[in-house]
């Protein structure tokens, strides 16, 4: 039985990339001029810089949200929240549907003796609010132009959302393929609202904002683009969603059609191809590199041994 699941996990798996692969075609193929990276070499490369300093700058918060998290469960060191989620970051980008985030959760198991059911429902947690802040965006900008008030509605809404979950969590169980994970199956889910999980909403909507704004400062990069800020506020979060839907490797060819279409009006469709793969690469790829250098050079597993 095992053997037929692996099997046709191997098939799914040749078929999300065999996905990805025919939507680049189809794009590089109609739509993308290789003169648009040739055109690089005129662009400006302090934006690059305030892209590539944000990108560090969300590392650091994404340990400061599993730090929160983990402490729902037993008190942790936030250096090793942060060791521990750089090394993550490059076992996501080569695993698909970046399975690599349970790496965090197997260092804390082992050297936090969490148990293995409390430390994966962690990657739960973080994958909930990295899907309901989205969400929250594209709501709040049906409502509001103003990024503040956009911002301060995005988190409220996804407090509701969150706390809407937990509460019908016995429900969410019996979700088939909720059924098939035993982390998320056997932990007991609180239903009161702890400050820690309002901690970890606050740092996920500021996640989103930098994302925001890395993908403003990415577009900047690109010679001849003058796109306003509050239109990254709108479309990076739909094309984020987009990257969930079960089709492609990682989103690979997804989220560069859905950018095609929602950044016609500021970008030309081989502009926002380059758009998307740059903002891909500066937000997660170049986290994986540091993550596989930091993965070759430390062995993370002997960093902490507490018990």
């Amino acid at each position: 039985m095992r053997i037929f699941e692996k099997k046709i996990h191997s098939v799914k798996f040749c078929l999300k990339l065999l996905c990805s692969l025919a939507f680049f075609g189809v794009l590089f193929y109609k739509f993308f001029d290789m003169k648009q990276i040739y055109s690089l070499a005129n662009a400006n490369p302090t934006f690059l810089f305030f892209a590539l300093f944000i990108a560090l700058i969300t590392w650091a918060l994404k340990s400061l949200r599993w730090y929160f998290f983990s402490i729902l469960t037993k008190q942790i060191s936030y250096l090793d929240s942060i060791r521990y989620t750089l090394v993550s970051f490059f076992y996501a980008s080569i695993t698909p549907g970046k399975l690599g985030d349970f790496v965090r959760g197997y260092y804390y198991h082992k050297n936090y003796n969490i148990p293995k059911t409390e430390a994966f429902s962690n990657v739960f947690f973080e994958r909930l609010f990295d899907i309901i802040l989205p969400l929250s965006f594209i709501i709040s900008n049906l409502l509001f132009k103003n990024l503040f008030l956009l911002s301060l509605t995005s988190f409220l809404i996804s407090i509701l959302i969150y706390q809407a979950i937990v509460q019908n969590i016995p429900l969410i169980k019996h979700i088939p393929i909720i059924k098939k994970v035993k982390a998320i199956k056997e932990y007991k889910f609180e239903n009161k609202l702890r400050k820690e999980t309002v901690f970890a909403a606050l740092i996920s909507m500021f996640i989103w904002g930098l994302f925001c704004l890395m993908a403003y400062f990415i577009g900047l990069i690109l010679p001849g683009i003058d796109a306003p800020i509050s239109l990254f506020f709108n479309v990076v979060p739909i094309a984020a969603l987009s990257t969930l839907i079960p089709i492609s490797f990682a989103g690979w060819g997804v989220r560069e059609s859905v950018y095609v279409y929602l950044l016609a009006s500021y970008m030309n469709s081989s502009q926002a191809i380059m758009f998307s793969i740059m903002f891909a690469l500066i937000a997660n790829y170049f986290l994986a590199f540091i993550g596989l250098m930091y993965n070759l050079f430390f062995n993370p597993k002997i960093i902490s041994q507490k018990t």
